[in-house]
């Protein structure tokens, strides 16, 4: 009767709002020439294999619930797993805070290596989010100033951390139970195709090798970045009219940003931008991460 069971299970058309396993499988049993107890056995062998751990959170991840819709500025729809972050507990971090911070950095002071990684890997990672919002002449603009020396200066009024936790969603036992489970083929099948332990929790890329931990936030500040690069008035003029999206380094996702900005052409061709952020609005500036642990 197994392919019987299964032919049913998989047509669409037995799935109807607020069918469940069970149910489904009961209206089955009940058309299916099975008898009584064979039929009472498989709905025990589903009920039991739905309360093993593995098979909860799965359910959990799917559920709907632990789910949260967001409507864009431009009115798409998207959906993200909750988290323990609120919108309250960031506003109370942010008042909680003890102080404030003067930033002074000069990338001539940098050595090789983190210049080197700041200005190719962190430019690179924004560029497709820059690129929605401008030309391609204006991407050049940008990658001179990737290409020349910088500098970032001012004061941020407010900065902390905020515990930020995965939602219901997160099943942390099974997860714990696939690290400490490497080797081990009653967890990890070796014929398997969608990947092995080392694909999820080896460093440094595995896919769940890390996880966030804190959120970072900023409140109230005013912060200049002077690109060392040469400008003329055409190249300034062109930045004026196409930066809805930021200047390098720091872009935004859309033009309806939180901060201000503001464009100075120098006495020596070079540019700064200033960027400002009111006290009381809120930005996440990055993240704290751990490693994965069992």
């Amino acid at each position: 009767m197994y392919t019987s069971w299964i032919t049913f299970k998989t047509t669409p058309a037995n799935w109807t709002a607020g069918s469940t396993l069970t149910s489904v499988y009961t209206a089955w049993s009940n058309t299916a020439p099975i008898d009584p107890g064979r039929a009472a056995r498989g709905a025990a062998a589903i009920q039991a294999a739905q309360m093993a751990p593995l098979n909860q959170a799965y359910a959990a991840y799917a559920l709907p619930a632990n789910q949260q819709t967001f409507t864009g500025t431009d009115g798409t729809q998207f959906t993200l797993y909750r988290y323990s972050a609120t919108n309250q507990a960031a506003v109370s971090a942010i008042n909680g805070s003890s102080g404030g911070a003067t930033i002074n950095f000069d990338s001539s002071s940098m050595d090789t290596s983190t210049n080197s990684t700041f200005v190719e890997g962190a430019a690179s990672g924004f560029y497709d989010i820059f690129s929605g919002g401008a030309s391609g002449s204006f991407d050049q603009l940008n990658s001179k100033a990737v290409g020349s020396g910088f500098s970032i200066k001012g004061t941020i009024g407010q900065y902390t951390s905020l515990a930020s936790g995965p939602g219901a969603w997160y099943t942390s036992s099974e997860v714990s139970r696939a690290f400490d489970g490497n080797g081990n083929a009653n967890i990890w099948d070796p014929q398997a195709s969608s990947g092995n332990w080392s694909s999820f929790f080896a460093q440094p890329n595995g896919a769940l090798a890390r996880f966030v931990s804190e959120l970072v936030l900023v409140s109230n500040y005013t912060i200049t970045v002077t690109s060392k690069a040469t400008y003329s008035q055409s190249d300034y003029q062109q930045i004026k009219a196409a930066a809805n999206f930021g200047i390098w380094p720091f872009f935004s996702a859309s033009a309806s940003a939180t901060h201000t900005t503001s464009e100075t052409l120098n006495s020596d061709s070079t540019l700064s931008v200033t960027y400002t952020l009111p006290q009381g609005a809120i930005q996440i500036w990055g993240v704290n991460v751990q490693q994965q642990s069992g």
